[in-house]
């Protein structure tokens, strides 16, 4: 069963990296005041972080399944990494996010983000990633 967890934590890193990719490419176009692209792009970034969302499921089914059966901390500690690595992957994805939102907001005029448009903007896949990642790490603690 860890070896299934390991898996789906590789798998997350693995999605992670392309959405950075996506992110990265969505500024550049958004330096281009490319709309249409910035969009479709965003589109395929949310298709992987649906697909993310239910491998981290997945994950966290499986890890209550070693919490439950008292599986050996052999391994945990291969695991904690991996955990550690997708949390900054997931930073990553957020800063480059919050710098597009920046570059939105300056190119369509937003004088206080905070009170125009942050609830349309934010997005709620941080929220996921954010609560995501602490239930991962409190079962993971959990184990410890």
């Amino acid at each position: 069963m860890l070896d299934k967890v390991m898996a789906d934590t590789e798998t997350q890193i693995g999605i992670a990296d392309q959405i950075v990719e996506i992110s990265l490419r969505q500024q550049r176009v958004l330096d281009d005041n490319n709309l249409d692209d910035f969009i479709e792009l965003g589109r395929e970034r949310g298709d992987l972080i649906q697909y993310l969302d239910t491998i981290q499921n997945s994950a966290k089914a499986s890890l209550d399944i070693i919490i439950n059966d008292e599986v050996a901390s052999i391994g945990i500690v291969g695991l904690e990494e991996k955990l550690a690595e997708l949390e900054q992957k997931m930073a990553r994805i957020i800063e480059i996010d919050r710098g597009n939102k920046k570059v939105i907001y300056a190119k369509i005029g937003v004088v206080n983000p905070n009170l125009e448009l942050s609830p349309v903007l934010v997005g709620h896949a941080h929220d996921r990633y954010n609560k995501t990642r602490d239930t991962d790490q409190e079962i993971l603690n959990q184990t410890r």
